[in-house]
């Protein structure tokens, strides 16, 4: 997601990480003073409103141009398998619960 506001991510930033680092999921350096957010905001130009966009900020800053996305693990989520609707999840539970 880009272009509403940057996301906050936990690696730290290092400007020269990138260049370094592996090609599939870095984790990012060891340590730093910043932490680094991606994916431009409003306020951007159109070149910095990429999910590849990365800068950094310090920790604990607040703007209005810097979020974050709530996410979870997808341990035990089945790959190509539709999720059952809220409706019927609940009447699994309630079947479970009687039975």
């Amino acid at each position: 997601m880009s272009g509403n506001v940057y996301e906050w991510c936990q690696d730290h930033y290092d400007d020269e990480y990138y260049k370094i680092s592996p090609a599939v999921n870095p984790i990012g350096p060891d340590g730093g003073q910043e932490r680094t957010i991606r994916g431009g905001s409003y306020q951007e130009t159109r070149a910095a409103l990429r999910t590849t966009h990365r800068v950094g900020a310090q920790e604990g800053v607040a703007r209005d141009t810097i979020g974050f996305r709530v996410a979870m693990g997808a341990e035990g989520v089945a790959v190509g398998v539709e999720r059952a609707s809220a409706s019927e999840a609940v009447k699994e539970e309630e079947t479970v619960v009687e039975g």
